[in-house]
């Protein structure tokens, strides 16, 4: 097989990476039959090379997470977080100007997103070809994620309405904790910052959470137990379990990575409450609830007034959020209880529809190949993911 054409981002690279990673992930790679080495590391370098050459032969850019290169513009904006190596959008571009570019994106709607940045920043799309593969990524989280609790009967009986965690502080994720704690719903909540409780992440300073913001932030309800410890080396290191206290609430309110404008993704922030037989509330970019009823996802019509989360405008779909939970935590234990045993057969449903998803056929042998045998993506360095590089698990 051919990987000379095929490019894929995020690569790994020190930034924001845990200690241990690039060399366990390095490891892994080593101890395969062919060195893949040159699909893992380097790629910014790889593309260039093949810009230089000038090649006509198509290249497949694999993108986890993201459609499109950060805009100059964004450069230092917290609107755009997931970079393409070391290019912005601008530059990108101009090389799919010179060579022929397909994206291949787990972001569904990926063209749609490039197409939308293009315009925005007054700029030609010269990309040939989408390939959305948001299918292969939800099963792959669902593969590789975290240890995934999946209990017979949903949680009833519970003594929180929902619980709300949260990893890097992005400024959606604030504005939703704000508008929360604003209407005293974090009191019937459990909640917390990773950033609070896990210093060994490499946090930018300049995404800290402001104190300006009206709510304490540095207090929390703990319910993250994280074990990822610097001192163990990283591919022993085992996923952390469930958080403490996930059972006793009603509902998992979560905000999703909002890695770019326009883009709906789904991480294990959504498909955690699936999994778990719990409903859920979750904070992304406009269609999110759409896009999950085209899986086959069923709806919580009985609990959840929908039409005012999906909305157009962040501060529309997060007072949507808190007027939900505003109209439950009128609720008793009691009746609470029956609205979920009520949903229990959706609940079901929705965990298979997940469990069951057919991946999309794939572009070429190569790309089923890096992906059937977890070479790439890279952005799901937990240590099973890391440990299983070059197993193949996609059965067709």
């Amino acid at each position: 097989m051919d990987f000379s054409h095929i490019v894929n981002f995020p690569d790994v690279t020190p930034q924001g990476r845990g200690p241990g990673v690039i060399e366990a992930v390095k490891t892994q790679l080593a101890s395969l039959d062919q060195d893949h080495t040159a699909q893992v590391f380097d790629q910014s370098i790889k593309l260039r090379n093949l810009h230089k050459q000038r090649t006509q032969q198509m290249v497949y850019v694999i993108l986890e997470a993201v459609s499109v290169s950060t805009p100059k513009a964004l450069l230092n904006s917290h609107r755009h977080t997931r970079p393409l190596g070391d290019f912005t959008m601008e530059s990108f571009n101009d090389i799919a100007h010179d060579i022929p570019i397909t994206i291949v994106s787990t972001i569904p709607n990926c063209e749609e997103v490039y197409l939308k940045m293009c315009a925005k920043y007054n700029v030609t799309s010269h990309i040939k070809n989408f390939i959305p593969i948001d299918r292969f990524g939800i099963r792959h989280v669902l593969q590789f994620s975290i240890d995934w609790r999946q209990p017979d009967t949903p949680d009833t009986n519970c003594n929180f309405l929902f619980n709300i965690t949260n990893g890097r502080t992005k400024m959606p994720r604030l504005f939703l904790m704000e508008e929360l704690w604003n209407r005293k719903l974090l009191d019937k909540a459990i909640w917390s910052w990773q950033v609070n409780q896990e210093q060994s992440h490499h946090v930018d300073p300049a995404i800290q959470i402001n104190p300006t913001f009206n709510f304490p932030y540095k207090q929390h309800k703990p319910i993250d137990d994280l074990t990822w410890g610097s001192s163990i080396p990283f591919a022993q290191q085992r996923t952390p379990p469930p958080i403490t206290g996930y059972d006793d609430c009603y509902i998992d309110v979560m905000s999703e990575s909002i890695e770019e404008p326009w883009a709906i993704f789904v991480s294990e922030k959504t498909l955690r409450p699936y999994m778990s037989l719990k409903p859920s509330l979750q904070l992304n970019n406009y269609g999110h609830y759409r896009y999950l009823e085209s899986l086959g996802i069923q709806l919580y019509d009985e609990l959840f007034d929908y039409d005012i989360v999906e909305r157009p405008s962040l501060k529309e779909r997060i007072n949507g959020i808190a007027d939900n939970l505003s109209e439950l935590s009128k609720y008793s234990k009691a009746d609470m209880d029956q609205k979920i045993l009520k949903i229990k057969d959706k609940l079901i449903h929705n965990r298979q529809v997940l469990l069951n998803l057919k991946m999309e056929t794939m572009p070429n042998p190569e790309i089923e190949y890096l992906l059937s045998h977890n070479i790439v993506p890279n952005d799901h360095n937990t240590p099973q993911r890391v440990s299983t590089i070059g197993t193949e698990w996609i059965n067709r």
